[in-house]
């Protein structure tokens, strides 16, 4: 087993844990009567995804030959039938020719990177919908819509990739290292696309719907910044110098978006908040997926920190135009993703337009950006459409005010009143 092997496993761990990290911070989020749903939404999120992916979604993203460059073949990869072979009785991957490491490597990375783009999405959608509407989408969004992303831009043949065919004409491939645009516009345009469609939380804007818990959302961002090097790194696809700076470059993205939403803060409200702080941190990570690889220190740390800012600055607009993105996926993931792929094509060492590198990249970006909003937007609604007049999405507006838990699951998060029948007892 090489180095790049054991970092590629050790990478697919810390990718899991930014995963379940945001899960927490989304379940932090939510209020009291909807914590526990907001958690099976992660979960099978996650569970959802690793068997869609072992099936079918693999070969689709990455699997043999391709359609336009546009999605791969499903049957190729089929239940991982390019990627394991069997020796003396037991399973052992395929190493391809030319590779350093063997293919299953990828195939578990890149699985768990698909998960934190589906749990992403889940954050939009907290407090009013049914666990089964979600675990079909789950499997309908990772196959149209997640996959063909993945493949148009990090798969040799695809669209956007350095050899596809529209990176070709243009005279520059897209570069998203590690899926600002794959994974983090990707679920926030699709965010968008479903809320749109299912409607806003009973009492949205009347109300405030405050967090009922905190001190889970910071713990689980925390994972999440630890995790997140892993996430980062695992996309250099080698245990080398450019992995250890991607590590170093999304330490200081983060550490400037934090900072950028805490001024923010801080001029708004008056306090250094802590939501206002882990948030930054989420702008952060969106922002420096891109160009992790590609961006100087003194960029990257300036792009973090307008990606703090843009990011706080937006959570408004779901006011403005009324739409209920619960736990604001649009405005930090989206806008975040949006920033650190314009700034990879003004300011990449190599190709950027301020760097001496011409319109190329830049175009390139934009490209990118045009083609994951199109294409997700419109095969996620297409998606949230059909099961909104077939299974439907919401829960009752009565199960909604007495909250999802007790509806979808049947159980409490917090079991207060058994609690304090006990303290009472025990009292007396």
């Amino acid at each position: 087993m090489n180095i790049t092997t054991v970092w590629l496993l050790v990478a697919s761990v810390l990718s899991m844990l930014t995963t379940v990290g945001v899960g927490l911070y989304y379940m932090g989020l939510a209020r009291v009567k909807s914590v526990l749903n907001m958690g099976m939404l992660m979960l099978g999120g996650i569970v959802t995804t690793c068997l869609v992916w072992v099936f079918w979604a693999w070969s689709l993203a990455f699997g043999g030959s391709d359609v336009a460059g546009v999605v791969g073949d499903p049957a190729s990869g089929f239940l991982l039938r390019d990627s394991i072979a069997l020796k003396n009785g037991a399973f052992l991957s395929v190493m391809p020719t030319g590779a350093s490491y063997p293919r299953l490597a990828d195939v578990l990375f890149e699985m768990t990177v698909a998960c934190l783009a589906v749990v992403l999405i889940s954050g939009a959608l907290a407090e009013r919908i049914k666990f089964s509407a979600w675990a079909i989408f789950v499997v309908f969004w990772v196959s149209i819509v997640y996959a063909p992303v993945a493949h148009m831009l990090w798969s040799r043949s695809g669209l956007l990739s350095a050899t596809g065919p529209l990176s070709q004409a243009l005279g520059s491939g897209a570069h998203d290292l590690a899926g600002s645009g794959v994974v983090w516009l990707s679920a926030a345009v699709s965010a968008l696309a479903i809320v749109l469609i299912i409607g806003r939380r009973r009492n949205f804007h009347v109300t405030p719907l405050k967090p009922h818990s905190l001190t889970l959302s910071f713990f689980g961002v925390a994972l999440a910044f630890v995790g997140f090097m892993g996430f980062v790194a695992g996309h250099v696809h080698s245990g080398n110098g450019t992995a250890v700076y991607t590590v170093l470059s999304m330490l200081l993205a983060c550490s400037a978006s934090c900072w950028g939403w805490l001024m923010i803060d801080r001029l708004r409200n008056r306090h250094f908040t802590a939501l206002g702080a882990i948030s930054g941190i989420l702008s952060g990570m969106a922002a420096v997926c891109a160009a992790a690889d590609s961006l100087n220190p003194l960029w990257t740390v300036l792009i973090g920190f307008i990606a703090g800012v843009a990011c706080s600055s937006a959570v408004s607009w779901k006011y403005r135009l009324n739409y209920d993105d619960s736990f604001d996926v649009v405005a930090i993931a989206g806008v975040g993703a949006v920033i650190g792929l314009l700034a990879n094509g003004l300011f990449a060492q190599k190709g950027g337009l301020l760097t001496g590198g011409g319109v190329g990249l830049l175009v390139a970006e934009l490209v990118e950006i045009v083609v994951v909003f199109l294409w997700a937007g419109v095969w996620t609604a297409v998606i949230a459409f059909v099961l909104e007049k077939t299974v439907g999405w919401r829960i009752a507006d009565r199960d909604e005010v007495l909250g999802v838990d007790i509806a979808d699951q049947g159980e409490k998060g917090y079991d207060f009143e058994t609690f304090s029948n006990s303290v009472f007892k025990e009292a007396q």
